[in-house]
């Protein structure tokens, strides 16, 4: 990801962004004019093992959301299971999951789809 600033919000330094690839939606609850979207994401720790994180983005007029090609997106159109970059504040609260202002959320693809087929033997 290059540097990414938000116009109004320009005293923001890179140190307080958290920028995550390829993370997951897990849940989208929409109240009025603010979204709360659940993602998971992967962080390589000690031993090359990767810890499961879970934090829900703050989504409000000011998170800019757009597509892989860059054309801007509606959060309505934000959906459970699609792949996501996401660029967020380092600033969370202490619930469980944490919850974080975001800044940017790019979708990589939609929801991935999966066919599973019950036979007998």
């Amino acid at each position: 990801m290059g540097n990414f600033k938000v116009s109004n919000q320009s005293n923001r330094s890179d140190r307080d962004i958290i920028r995550v690839r390829a993370a997951i939606i897990e849940e989208i609850f929409r109240d009025r004019n603010v979204g709360y979207v659940t993602i998971s994401y992967g962080l390589m720790g000690e031993f090359d093992m990767i810890h499961m994180n879970l934090v829900t983005l703050v989504v409000n007029q000011d998170t800019i959301i757009q597509n892989h090609a860059g054309r801007d997106m509606l959060l309505r159109y934000l959906e459970k299971g699609m792949t996501v970059d996401a660029e967020f504040s380092n600033r969370m609260t202490s619930s469980n999951p944490p919850q974080s202002q975001a800044f940017k959320i790019t979708v990589l693809n939609r929801r991935r789809s999966s066919n599973i087929t019950v036979d007998r033997v």
